[in-house]
């Protein structure tokens, strides 16, 4: 893969992660309720925190932000998934999707490839 593209995927991640720092600064009390229910909705419980970043990158598949691709890409390889389940739940995205969720699926090999372990 391109140096490029790794370097874009990264740029997008730390730009994502940018936005949310400006809204912490600006809107603290908005931030720490987003951040707050966005932990409490990924922790274990009936499905595994694993499997709710999982669906995290299927729904960035099919809004195709690839902004949001980078984020939850990068937080689900933290939690332990692997290529092969990223890319299931990606797949089913897509095929829910039709077309333009296919196209998403650029985003994901690409944040794979930018922060998955060699």
């Amino acid at each position: 893969m391109e140096e490029s593209i790794k370097k874009n995927m990264g740029k997008k991640l730390a730009q994502i992660q940018d936005v949310m720092k400006q809204l912490g600064g600006h809107a603290p009390d908005v931030m720490n309720s987003f951040m707050a229910f966005n932990r409490a909705v990924t922790k274990d419980g009936a499905l595994p925190h694993k499997m709710k970043t999982i669906i995290a990158v299927a729904l960035a598949v099919q809004t195709r932000c690839d902004y949001c691709l980078a984020i939850h890409v990068a937080d689900a390889l933290q939690a332990g998934a692997s290529k092969e389940e990223i890319l299931e739940g990606a797949y089913v995205a897509a095929a829910m999707g039709g077309g333009p969720a296919i196209a998403g699926l650029r985003g994901v090999f690409d944040a794979l490839e930018a922060f998955s372990a060699k």
